[in-house]
C-alpha cells in the first residue's frame, strides 16, 4: 500500500462510524426525512455512517430539486 494510501485509511479510521438512526437524532433530522434520505441513497437501517457523511447527504437531498 502506498504512502497516499495508508494516509487516507487512517484519515478514515479517526471518524467514528455510528448507526444512522443514531446519527439522525444527534443531528435532529426527523423521521420523515431520514426516510427519504434513505430511500434516495438506497440504504437501510443500520447503515453506519460518520455524521459528515450523513451531514453532508442530507443537505443534498433538502437542496434537491423535485
Amino acid at each position: 500500500m502506498s504512502k497516499k494510501n495508508t494516509e487516507a485509511v487512517s484519515k478514515e479510521e479517526n471518524k467514528e462510524l455510528k448507526d444512522i438512526e443514531i446519527l439522525a437524532k444527534e443531528l435532529n433530522i426527523r423521521e420523515t426525512i431520514l426516510a427519504g434520505v434513505m430511500t434516495m441513497k438506497g440504504w437501510r437501517k443500520g447503515k453506519l455512517l460518520t455524521k459528515e457523511e450523513l451531514e453532508e447527504v442530507f443537505l443534498k437531498f433538502l437542496n434537491k430539486t423535485i
